[in-house]
């Protein structure tokens, strides 16, 4: 009898211990809800080989996040356009393989939320991001159709509209001003014809560098236009390389590097070589 009880008792403390333990384990935190939080705190755009292989050495959560960014494909990157409009911002992300299986973001457009296949090219962003407290900046290419190019370039083909505009204010006061100082003189109608044709014939001058215009040397309708309507039936794709080409120019007289390979090789050629 005194066996007996010992042996019972013995069991009860085993499944006491067990339950003990299962309710400290279902307590924490689920392994794929850690696995992803760590990715998200120890995320990087661009990662360091160097840095990783020394902070990795006693953090398992960056020797997670190292293996799951060399998983990623760097060619091109996906954009997230959502916010544009709302406050100007873009998020960019690198490729999965299956989404490069499946083409995403080369042979369709590189936009999370647009599928489309046609008119799509390959432009080159300088992507400033913030990232661990810090404020980082790196080139990356993105190939997206015009529709996406629109909002991809949304901020300075305002700008660019905008600057347009004022240029075509300035030449609108600068033949007032001719107007006025041809009339105020003795001269008849054949020189103020002439005068206006001199005129006219300047003016197209200027309006061959922004695209042709329909204006009328007596009335002040160009000033209203709107900014689409005075390019020169000039698609989006055409008026986004223009503004990338001229971005680029800056970025080299700044010296923005490229990002690098996980060998620590400059991707710069590559970079061009990919550009369509």
């Amino acid at each position: 009898m005194q066996h007996a009880t010992t042996t019972k008792s013995s069991s009860s403390s085993a499944l006491d211990r067990h339950q003990t333990l299962l309710r400290v384990h279902a307590g924490g935190a689920h392994p794929a809800a850690a696995d992803l939080a760590a990715l998200h705190s120890h995320f990087q755009f661009l990662r360091d080989d160097a840095a990783d292989a020394v902070r990795g050495g006693a953090d398992w959560r960056v020797r997670l996040s190292a293996r799951y960014y060399r998983r990623l494909f760097r060619e091109y990157a996906l954009a997230d356009l959502s916010r544009v409009r709302a406050d100007g911002r873009v998020g960019l992300r690198w490729r999965t393989a299956a989404e490069v299986t499946a083409g995403k973001g080369q042979f369709e457009c590189g936009s999370t939320r647009c599928d489309a296949r046609d008119a799509l090219r390959s432009y080159e962003l300088l992507f400033a991001y913030a990232e661990q407290g810090e404020t980082k900046r790196c080139l990356v290419k993105v190939r997206v159709c015009e529709a996406c190019a629109a909002l991809l370039f949304y901020r300075k083909l305002r700008q660019l509209a905008a600057e347009k505009a004022a240029r075509r204010r300035q030449r609108v006061k600068r033949r007032r001003r001719r107007r006025r100082a041809e009339g105020a003189g003795d001269a008849g109608k054949k020189r103020r014809r002439t005068a206006a044709a001199a005129s006219s014939a300047s003016d197209d001058d200027d309006d061959q560098e922004d695209g042709d215009e329909d204006e009328d040397a007596g009335s002040d309708s160009s000033s209203s236009r709107s900014p689409a309507a005075e390019e020169r039936e000039r698609s989006v794709h055409e008026l986004c390389a223009q503004i990338s080409e001229r971005d680029a120019k800056a970025w080299s007289a700044g010296g923005v590097g490229y990002f690098e390979d996980r060998k620590g090789g400059s991707d710069r050629d590559a970079f061009k070589d990919l550009l369509v």
